[in-house]
């Protein structure tokens, strides 16, 4: 074997899982500086998983408002979960994605209150689903609903 043959058996595989962690790396910054920035802009509304408005709240009128988000887990991230899960342990790739997926989906509803002027969001689920793709691959979904209310606090 020569050393052209041993680069395609073992450091081409390498480099590629090398060159995926980077770019899934800055993907995934990315996507994190832009949550942030959107949360921050919607900070005024308020979000709560409670079924029951508080006393004090004169509700004028609801809306049902929802989103659905799939993120890719990644093929680097799958393989060393494979790799984990043999030995045992946390996987702390898929939580990091299962964070964002979770963030953008309540961005997302609250956006959608905010474009309707409610600045309440009460009774809000979240339903989260470990999607195996044929190809080996693996996505997260986060679906989340809510009820967008315009009122006011007394």
């Amino acid at each position: 074997m020569n050393s052209f043959e041993l680069f395609l058996i073992f450091g081409f595989p390498f480099l590629t899982l090398v060159a995926g962690f980077i770019v899934n790396r800055v993907i995934s910054n990315l996507h994190l500086k832009k949550l942030n920035a959107r949360e921050s802009r919607l900070k005024h509304i308020m979000v709560s998983q409670q079924r029951h408005t508080p006393s004090n709240l004169l509700i004028e009128s609801g809306m049902i408002v929802t989103s659905e988000v799939v993120l890719s887990v990644g093929y680097f991230r799958s393989w060393i979960a494979g790799w984990i899960q043999l030995v045992g342990g946390n996987i702390s790739g898929y939580e990091d994605v299962m964070q964002r997926a979770r963030r953008e989906a309540i961005v997302r509803v609250m956006e959608q209150a905010h474009q309707a002027n409610a600045p309440f969001v009460w009774n809000l689920r979240i339903e989260a689903v470990d999607l195996y793709l044929k190809k080996g691959g693996r996505c997260l979904a986060v679906i989340v609903t809510g009820t967008a209310m315009k009122g006011q606090l007394h």
